[in-house]
């Protein structure tokens, strides 16, 4: 197979891009060893919603594993890629994640979930902050999900980074603009936001809320706590409205909730196995091109960590958009050097 020759420009960035995250991580690591934690963890209520907000989750873990196995098929006999179709099979898979997302926000509404609850705080401080949060997970996130991937082509002696339909046109030299165009607003947009509110604000939020009712940690405290989650809700509306209004009183402090214990479900630290297996559930939704779903998971576990330690929705959309942007940016790269 005839390969796109190689673009200086590309390779250039690239490899900045990986060794500025590298440089990051020495930085994280000596922040970890001063503080025992990357981010300060920030308490919440449980979330309102019960365990059938999850369904569409699975759902779309298992409609991916039959799209993938379909198109396991079409290389296996070396199907041609039609753009055409391509398109609009990118077209239905955007309309049926925006579709379950809000099917699964719907019931969120519905158990009387607050924007709090939803990850949102309308605050323009606040969320200048959670983008800042957002850039630096992507960072993060550059050097140990690329040399991953990597490794694994390497061991599974594949030339291809990956058997995506949009990957194989371009690696083909048939490359369709409005197809980049559209797999631009795919990525960047559509599965940032519908992947971000699925798999980590419903599924991890809702995981968090089981292994905290199996350990009796966070409802006891609640249960404790005079007002419970109106005195919560109360602090947390004044503290956002004294933020939009600039205003420099201390804070309401919320509702006292004990420390959250070292260990959770399985021995693992507190916070980690609704990561690991919302994380795992995220890696199986990309499975069927080649190698993608480890470091996905990888890049999962980062972004299930920024969720687990502020609770927002917005760090973990922007650090997922900024991911996906790059991808799409070297995709775009390798159209424009190839027809040259």
């Amino acid at each position: 197979m005839e390969h796109p020759p190689i673009d200086p420009w590309l390779g250039t960035l690239q490899v900045g891009v990986f060794l500025a995250s590298l440089v990051f991580w020495v930085q994280l690591i000596g922040l970890w060893l001063r503080r025992g934690a990357l981010l300060e963890y920030e308490p919440r209520r449980p979330v309102p919603w019960g365990p059938i907000a999850i369904v569409p989750a699975v759902a779309l873990v298992l409609l991916a594993v039959l799209s993938a196995l379909m198109a396991d098929a079409a290389v296996a006999h070396d199907v041609p890629v039609d753009p055409s179709l391509a398109a609009q099979n990118l077209l239905a898979s955007m309309f049926l994640q925006a579709m379950l997302t809000a099917l699964v926000l719907g019931i969120a509404v519905l158990s009387n979930a607050t924007a709090f609850d939803l990850g949102l705080r309308p605050s323009g401080r606040k969320t200048a902050r959670d983008v800042g949060i957002g850039l630096a997970a992507c960072l993060a996130a550059v050097a140990p999900v690329h040399a991953v991937q990597g490794l694994m082509l390497y061991l599974l002696e594949q030339e291809d980074p990956s058997h995506h339909p949009l990957v194989k046109m371009i690696t083909r030299g048939e490359p369709h603009f409005g197809m980049l165009l559209l797999a631009t607003l795919a990525a960047v947009v559509v599965a940032p936001i519908c992947e971000e509110v699925i798999y980590r604000l419903i599924l991890q939020g809702w995981l968090e809320k089981w292994e905290d009712e199996r350990l009796g940690w966070r409802a006891a405290s609640i249960a404790s706590t005079n007002g419970g989650d109106s005195a919560y809700k109360f602090a947390e509306e004044l503290n956002d409205e004294a933020r939009m209004t600039d205003d420099e009183t201390p804070e309401v402090s919320l509702p006292s909730f004990s420390a959250p214990p070292r260990r959770g479900m399985a021995g693992l630290p507190h916070g980690w196995f609704p990561i690991l297996v919302g994380s795992a559930l995220f890696a199986a939704a990309h499975f069927g091109y080649g190698p993608e779903p480890v470091p996905i998971f990888l890049l999962a576990l980062i972004l299930g960590y920024v969720y687990q330690r502020t609770h927002r929705i917005v760090p973990c959309i922007v650090a997922h958009a900024l991911f996906n942007l790059l991808t799409m940016i070297a995709l775009w790269r390798m159209v424009f050097h190839a027809a040259e």
